[in-house]
């Protein structure tokens, strides 16, 4: 019975420690600005939805405990053929009352840049 209950304790562990290291801790890339992953295990069948929520609730919550709002910058968004999606989130952290956290507009980037180096 002990080994049972051992092994049942080990596979709980196990698993919170998975479900924990699904959205990363926010990381700072700058003075100003921030990043938040999210990944999913569920691979073909992530959400991409649910993943962008939890990433940008990591986001805005790193910021309201600073007395700030978060304002997006960019997110990308990774599907892989083979492995874990991931959805990331750009932002910085900006003062509620500022004209940025009142007039913030998320553009798309392109996934492609062409230059012409013909000079």
């Amino acid at each position: 019975m002990k080994t049972q209950s051992k092994l049942v304790l080990s596979v709980l562990v196990m698993a919170a420690a998975l479900l924990s290291a699904c959205v990363s801790d926010v990381m700072q890339l700058s003075e100003n600005t921030f990043m938040v992953s999210k990944t999913s295990s569920a691979g073909a069948f992530a959400s991409k939805s649910s993943m962008q929520a939890k990433a940008i609730k990591a986001g805005n919550e790193f910021a309201a405990k600073r007395g700030k709002v978060a304002v997006a910058t960019g997110t990308e968004w990774e599907r892989p053929p083979q492995g874990f999606p991931t959805f990331t989130y750009y932002f910085k952290i900006v003062d509620a009352d500022s004209a940025e956290a009142k007039d913030a507009v998320l553009r798309k980037t392109p996934d492609i840049v062409i230059e012409d180096a013909r000079n």
